[in-house]
């Protein structure tokens, strides 16, 4: 059972933005992406489908952060829809990228206290 299973969905997102924020990003799949989790890169045009293969790229990634600093400009959720879109201002240094600025929205569907479908788009 997820966190989200025990409290609202307003409350699930704030903790998993808090966590994306304190760039504890492995933690917040852990406690709040289901198994069968489909992420899709909108400006890559990548999709990642199951925990195991997202969980393994967001490692990758992690483990490549030298730098980080995550800013929530807004957040909306739809309790009734099972939806969140939250809109991130993210300045980091990747060992392979350099220094980057990155400007998106997540927007995440949610079943049984999950994210089952995460996408994310560049503005």
């Amino acid at each position: 059972m997820t966190t989200a299973t025990l409290t609202s969905l307003q409350t699930a997102v704030d903790e998993l933005n808090a966590l994306i924020i304190d760039r504890q990003i492995l933690e917040a799949m852990d406690r709040f992406y289901g198994d069968d989790i489909v992420m899709v890169e909108g400006v890559l045009n990548m999709t990642t489908a199951g925990k195991a293969a997202n969980v393994a790229r967001e490692k990758d990634f992690v483990e490549n952060l030298t730098s980080w600093d995550a800013k929530l400009v807004s957040s909306v959720v739809d309790e009734k829809q099972g939806l969140a879109f939250s809109e991130w201002v993210l300045t980091y240094n990747h060992k392979q990228w350099g220094d980057i600025v990155s400007k998106q929205v997540s927007v995440q569907r949610w079943r049984d206290g999950a994210i089952v479908h995460e996408a994310f788009y560049k503005l």
